[in-house]
């Protein structure tokens, strides 16, 4: 999991065990490192990855981009594929009954 993303749910976490322990005004502190309560439970909830490095924005949409699989083109319809396609329009018309 990217850390931003895991340090924002840590957050929530954080804030969620805080109020059901009775300790509403240290949730979500402006410094939160200034709020020993606050950072107790969130080192618990997040454990930074030092082995695995940072990638900025480019190389996440490229990893992205790269995964998806292009779909597959048919140049010419015969009969043969026609027919397969009537059967995959069936078999998906039937799971989504």
């Amino acid at each position: 999991m990217e850390d931003y993303l895991a340090k924002h749910f840590a957050k929530h976490l954080t804030n969620k065990l805080l109020i059901d322990e009775g300790m509403d005004n240290y949730t979500s502190p402006k410094k939160p490192e200034e709020v020993p309560q606050f950072m107790e439970y969130f080192n618990q909830a997040f454990i930074e990855n030092e082995d695995k490095e940072e990638k900025d924005e480019t190389e996440v949409a490229t990893e992205l981009a790269n995964k998806k699989q292009p779909v597959k083109g048919k140049k010419v319809k015969g009969k043969e594929e026609k027919d397969e396609d009537k059967e995959e329009t069936d078999e998906f018309q039937k799971l989504n009954k």
